[in-house]
């Protein structure tokens, strides 16, 4: 069904099923216009399909490198360009060496950064979401406006925890970098505790906090119902704006 489905949207032959997410069928095909592989996205509902689609079409719009762009779809479709490299996950599962996880950190936190400046934010950040590629990194797989307003943590503290999930933080460590989490959740792990991934975290963690609180402001003010425009420039302080005001 899969294979017949992405074959119909003018995709070759569906090369894997990938393991179905939360709320959508998954499958890596190619792109015979440009040789590409694309993750196609089947969505149990148009509006969880509307709503990947809008977050990716203001991802394009904006020039983001961090994310995917988006490739036409029609119905409950949602298709992204496949991102190469390795996701956390696969990091830890082949040892990547201490220097390589340390510029993981770092291309991550630039990516949500990257991400925050533009008034948007993820609301799905785990090992899964986060893809390096040598010293480049892509978020994927957004959560939906719901996902974003029920998460526990922000996007900045789900950024860390998904270091920590990926075993190369201590809770500990992460407590030091401001983010709270129960020592339960990772208690199979036993962390590597990369000094340079937690010295990353500790020196960006409270402003990259910051952006991602911000963002999350910006982005509930544009849904609230007859919201109009929003602007904020997040790169300003809030000093830098009073005296601008004044």
């Amino acid at each position: 069904m899969l294979d017949r489905e992405i074959e119909d949207l003018g995709f070759l032959p569906c090369v894997e099923t990938l393991p179905q997410g939360s709320y959508a069928q998954v499958g890596l095909a190619v792109d015979h216009r440009t040789g590409g592989y694309v993750i196609c996205k089947l969505c149990n509902t148009e509006t969880a399909a509307g709503q990947q689609r809008s977050w990716l079409a203001m991802a394009k719009a904006r020039g983001l490198r961090c994310v995917p762009k988006s490739l036409p779809a029609e119905g409950r479709w949602v298709v992204y360009q496949h991102a190469r490299g390795s996701t956390l996950l696969q990091m830890a599962e082949c040892q990547a060496s201490d220097e390589q996880v340390t510029l993981a950190a770092l291309a991550s936190a630039a990516a949500l950064f990257e991400l925050a400046f533009h008034g948007m934010t993820h609301g799905d950040m785990h090992p899964g979401n986060v893809v390096i590629d040598r010293s480049s990194a892509m978020l994927i797989d957004p959560g939906g406006p719901e996902a974003q307003a029920s998460a526990a943590l922000d996007d900045a503290d789900g950024l860390i925890n998904a270091f920590c999930m990926a075993g190369f933080m201590s809770h500990h460590a992460a407590r030091d970098c401001g983010v709270r989490i129960p020592a339960q959740h990772h208690a199979h792990l036993t962390p590597r505790n990369i000094r340079g991934v937690c010295d990353v975290f500790a020196a960006v963690g409270p402003m990259l906090r910051q952006a991602s609180r911000a963002a999350r402001r910006v982005v509930a003010a544009r849904q609230a119902p007859g919201s109009g425009p929003v602007v904020e420039n997040l790169t300003t302080s809030p000093t830098e704006r009073q005296k601008g005001d004044a």
